[in-house]
């Protein structure tokens, strides 16, 4: 069985996020296509991804409350969370359902669109956070 996280040039990042999970079937129910490798695997480089930040209490707090189910909630699914070289957290989302309102509040709170990372039908967006003095 081979993983969706397989699949990418940088496996050890994308092995704990629930997309990296998933038995890879090229055609699927999930509507997952080459595109989806390529984007994250231009993610990493563009973004110059050091490490993924996956687990609930690996990253400071106040990243954490960036994730703003207030904002809205169906907004905020398959959150990814990353750090970066040049000492920056990236949160990713990838919901399904985005309408003009939303999008317009997520370009409010900073959000900007970027290629799809989850499947074709899900949009995706990131937030790009500064590593604050005195965190690891």
């Amino acid at each position: 069985m081979i993983q969706n996280y397989q699949l990418t040039e940088y496996p050890k990042l994308y092995v704990n996020y629930y997309w990296g999970g998933f038995e890879y079937q090229k055609e699927n129910v999930y509507n997952m296509d080459e595109t989806i490798f390529k984007n994250r695997n231009s993610f990493v480089k563009k973004y110059k991804i050091k490490i993924n930040k996956n687990a609930r209490y690996h990253h400071p707090a106040y990243v954490e409350k960036n994730v703003s189910y207030k904002l809205d909630y169906f907004l905020f699914d398959h959150v990814e969370i990353y750090e970066t070289y040049d000492k920056k957290f990236i949160i990713l989302i990838s919901p399904y359902t985005v309408t003009d309102e939303s999008a317009e509040r997520l370009k409010k709170n900073k959000w900007k669109k970027i290629d799809n990372m989850y499947t074709l039908n899900s949009e995706s967006f990131i937030k790009i956070i500064a590593k604050k003095s005195g965190h690891k």
